[in-house]
């Protein structure tokens, strides 16, 4: 990436608000305001022995986003929301470790 380095909080943010903003929709989704659309996930930062053992030496929010952005997968996810609705429940979750 040619000296670039990646900021956890940008990327979080890129994927959010960010791409909200791009298509001039954060009025309605993007965020967690009250009476906005919002399809979650909710991501476990040790879901596996790598996140564990990197989670050990985490000292900020910022470091802890940069673990799930760079050694989490799928098995990171614990529950998905859609529309408020889940839509994988935690015994699937416990079953994929």
């Amino acid at each position: 990436m040619r000296g670039y380095s990646l900021n956890p909080l940008e990327s979080f943010y890129g994927l959010t608000l960010g791409n909200a903003r791009a298509l001039s929709l954060e009025a309605r989704i993007g965020t967690l305001d009250i009476g906005t659309d919002a399809d979650l996930i909710v991501l476990n930062s040790q879901a596996t022995h790598a996140m564990r053992t990197r989670m050990l030496s985490v000292e900020s929010l910022s470091d802890e986003l940069f673990v799930i952005q760079t050694l989490g997968d799928d098995r990171a996810i614990e529950e998905t929301y859609i529309a408020g609705n889940p839509h994988k429940s935690p015994l699937e979750a416990a079953n994929r470790l």
